[in-house]
């Protein structure tokens, strides 16, 4: 078998549509639209109200089925196909650094060994799917940014198409089947579910990185948009308002923490390509973008506000590094509302003290009384445990994949402290990066990564 590193190139791409796209590429392309679309929005309603468990086993199999079109192809052809990445050496490195913690903390631990086989195995392959496949397979089956030859269609199509699809499932109450046999299967959902997968595979069926992004934001426009509708006390798939996280909306993800960190990703994505659009197209992008942001503020979350913030800083020095003055002042402006929008965004009437300003000024009210504050005392918990874990263990850490498995053994000297002692919690990651690689990898995997 040839071997060889494939790098991405404008000629090679522009050439891909005047070529037979073979059939696993073809394959691949299938399941990368129905993951984007399906994932982030498929739920049962009469399985759980959790809809993450069903999201990530769909992502897993669909990005196991893309590994298992590029080896058929990489067999077919002879040779690999590996896009080249400029960040691919530290990604090795931490992969090796991070066998080699398991490795030790296996050999270190024998009356854990079951436990550690059962928990390593589960993180290893969410690892090597989620961040190696993911990361490689869209880039070997889809062509880049302007380089695909194909007329690109406009965004307004695809907001179209995300309204009717959304105005469809307003009806969703009244049409859904009373037969209480139909634990899974509804015929009006599945016919709205058809529509919506048809859409995604037709637009993305010349595997064009700018069509994949279009559906992206179709679904941000969606999810963020039923995420303002749960925020204003209104759902349309519930009969009953769903309010696990006391009151702050869920949308299709489960979590307020998880649809945040989907529209904070796609936000700013929307107005960077806003700004290199058309001016015809820049409004579309604009739409998705501040549907996002309002999806953002609705979720209440004060760390995804920071990180857009964040994004939206960076945005801004890197056009000035650029001397692009004229978008400058368009992310600074995006910047300047996203805080007024923090400031003045008005209450849920799902409770009656939660708001994005609110969110902040409950931290000096609890620093004030000296209470115990949940979100604070919490991870300060998660965090003195994680640094405990890695006494002793400094080098290699505890292994990677271990973190839930020994949170527990570490966890119990801080309940006799009273402030933490109520927030007790499995902890299935330390909810801090740097304590996350340090306590499972030590200074080798932390240095590495």
């Amino acid at each position: 078998m040839r071997t060889g590193m494939a790098r991405p190139s404008q000629k090679s791409a522009a050439a891909a549509p005047a070529m037979a796209v073979p059939a696993t590429t073809r394959a691949a392309r299938f399941f990368l639209a129905v993951l984007q679309f399906a994932c982030p929005l498929l739920f049962f309603t009469n399985l759980t109200r959790n809809p993450y468990f069903t999201q990530i086993a769909l992502l897993f199999i669909g990005i196991a089925l893309c590994g298992v079109a590029w080896a058929v192809e990489t067999f077919r052809r002879g040779e690999w196909r590996i896009p080249r990445l400029p960040f691919e050496t530290p990604l090795l490195a931490f992969l090796a650094a991070a066998m080699i913690c398991s490795l030790v903390s296996f050999g270190v631990h024998a009356l854990l060994r079951p436990g550690l086989a059962f928990e390593m195995t589960r993180v290893w392959i969410f690892t090597i799917v989620n961040c190696v496949l993911a990361l490689y397979l869209p880039l070997v089956f889809t062509t880049p940014l302007g380089g695909d030859g194909q007329p690109h269609r406009a965004i307004t199509s695809d907001l179209v198409m995300a309204i009717l699809w959304g105005a469809g499932w307003v009806a969703f109450a009244q049409m859904k089947t009373n037969d209480p046999s139909q634990t899974i299967w509804d015929p009006y959902g599945g016919f709205l579910w058809a529509i919506g997968l048809l859409y995604a595979i037709a637009r993305t069926r010349h595997g064009d990185a700018r069509s994949i992004f279009h559906v992206v934001f179709v679904v941000s426009f969606l999810a963020g948009a039923y995420g303002i509708l749960q925020y204003a006390g209104h759902d349309i798939i519930w009969t009953s308002p769903v309010q696990p996280y006391g009151g702050r909306p869920v949308s299709t993800f489960g979590n307020p923490n998880f649809l945040s960190s989907y529209l904070m990703l796609a936000c700013p994505l929307a107005i960077a390509f806003a700004l290199r659009a058309q001016k015809a197209q820049r409004w579309g992008y604009a739409v998705v973008a501040l549907v996002s942001g309002l999806g953002i503020l609705s979720t209440l979350t004060r760390s995804t506000y920071v990180g857009l913030a964040a994004a939206l800083l960076a945005m801004g020095a890197a056009l000035f590094r650029r001397e692009d003055l004229r978008f400058v002042k368009i992310a600074t402006v995006a910047l300047v509302a996203f805080v007024a929008f923090i400031l003045l965004f008005p209450s849920t009437p799902v409770t009656h003290v939660q708001s994005p300003l609110a969110r902040f000024t409950e931290i000096f009210e609890a620093m004030k009384t000296g209470q115990s504050y949940g979100p604070w005392h919490q991870r300060l918990l998660i965090w003195s445990s994680a640094w405990e874990m890695q006494k002793g263990f400094q080098l290699v850490g505890r292994g990677w994949g271990t973190f839930e498995l020994f949170y527990p053994f570490f966890q119990g000297k801080f309940l006799l402290i009273p402030q933490l002692a109520q927030w007790r919690t499995h902890a299935n990651n330390a909810h801090n990066v740097l304590l996350e690689f340090w306590s499972q990898t030590g200074l080798l995997g932390t240095g590495a990564s």
